[in-house]
């Protein structure tokens, strides 16, 4: 599977640039990035399972809609994924880890001034990236990862209601919260506080 494709194709829906019901049409895409329809296929595929896209036996490729109900149920199946996640990283952190997530912290402070939600939420994507490779385990960052991703576009829509500087100061909360249990090397306050930051958004 061609990765670039792929995470363009994924991207545009995330932040709403392909609409909730938006057709998608192959022969399209696969003219506007220069190669054959084979890894557009493959590409839709992927994400057909990720559950962002539907397929519709000779009526075409279309966005997934945003369901509601869906959604909370994700969120319930996150607040056990994720505090699984923060107990190994708490497990095995180090202070080159702690450095690392101090650093994008800085730079998510830095954000303040941007109003820029697509950024915003592309550094908390790093974020989970820099946890999950110190959890180690593959299965329940794969896991993880397409449970967050069915959520973003919701999250990236209510930027305008709630305002981009107070979306910015909830994650730099979240992070120090983190940061204080991380280097505590305590795995059960760890996992207690990432349910506690899920459940807030339920």
């Amino acid at each position: 599977m061609n990765k670039k494709i792929y995470q363009e194709i994924k991207e545009r829906i995330l932040f709403m640039e392909y609409e909730p019901g938006k057709v998608l049409n192959e022969k399209e895409l696969a003219k506007e990035f220069g190669i054959s329809r084979t890894p557009v296929r493959e590409a839709i595929l992927k994400l057909e399972w990720e559950k962002l896209v539907e397929i519709i036996p000779r009526g075409g490729v279309f966005v997934s809609k945003i369901e509601f109900q869906t959604l909370r149920d994700i969120f319930h199946f996150r607040v056990y994924i994720e505090g699984l996640i923060a107990r190994r990283a708490a497990n095995n952190i180090t202070g080159k880890h702690l450095h690392e997530i101090r650093k994008l912290r800085k730079g998510i402070e830095d954000k303040k001034s941007s109003s820029d939600p697509k950024s915003l939420i592309k550094m908390d994507m790093r974020l989970r990236d820099i946890i999950h490779r110190i959890a180690n385990s593959s299965d329940l960052s794969e896991i993880s990862d397409i449970l967050y991703c069915r959520t973003v576009r919701i999250w990236y829509q209510v930027f305008s209601k709630i305002g981009f500087d107070k979306e910015v100061e909830t994650e730099i909360r979240e992070i120090d919260g983190l940061l204080n249990f991380f280097s505590k090397m305590d795995p059960q306050q760890a996992e207690d506080y990432s349910k506690k930051i899920i459940l807030e958004h339920i």
